[in-house]
């Protein structure tokens, strides 16, 4: 088993990135970790702890002004409702074409751009719309992610 060193500090204000209250705002208890196990990260992760780099924190929420909130996801349990698909296309239309264009009954739209183009142009926007769809299907999971938090 691995050992674990930290220093510990004590209980430290920050600017609140939420609300933009003084230094006051948000609250944490911090330690810088010069070596950690995993075993005493995941106990720390499992009890509320956050890290950035080397820095360990823990917020304090009852002390401040907008209080953080761990939430843990089984992403392969995970199964997105009716809304969340709707959305979630609505974001790749949006990804895709630049555009959010809505029809009377609510619905995005899409056109067709390319048709008056010369063809290096749309070589170029093809390769665009590739990367444009690889950074979509990257989003698609983070939304994944983000809607199952709101359950």
């Amino acid at each position: 088993m691995s050992k674990t060193i930290v220093k510990p500090y004590s209980e430290y204000g920050s600017k609140c990135s939420y609300c933009n209250k003084s230094s006051t705002g948000r609250i944490s208890f911090g330690m810088d970790a010069e070596v950690m196990s995993c075993e005493d990260y995941q106990t720390l992760i499992d009890r509320g702890w956050r890290r950035s780099g080397t820095w360990c924190y823990r917020p304090t929420n009852s002390k401040a002004c907008c209080p953080n909130y761990t939430i843990r996801l089984d992403v392969t349990k995970f199964r997105m409702n009716k809304q969340q698909k709707r959305v979630l296309k609505r974001l790749d239309n949006y990804l895709k074409f630049g555009k959010l264009k809505i029809h009377d009954d609510g619905k995005p739209k899409q056109s067709n751009t390319n048709s008056h183009k010369p063809s290096s142009q749309t070589d170029n926007k093809s390769k665009i719309d590739e990367e444009s769809c690889k950074l979509s299907e990257k989003l698609s999971k983070a939304v994944d992610i983000l809607f199952t938090s709101h359950k």
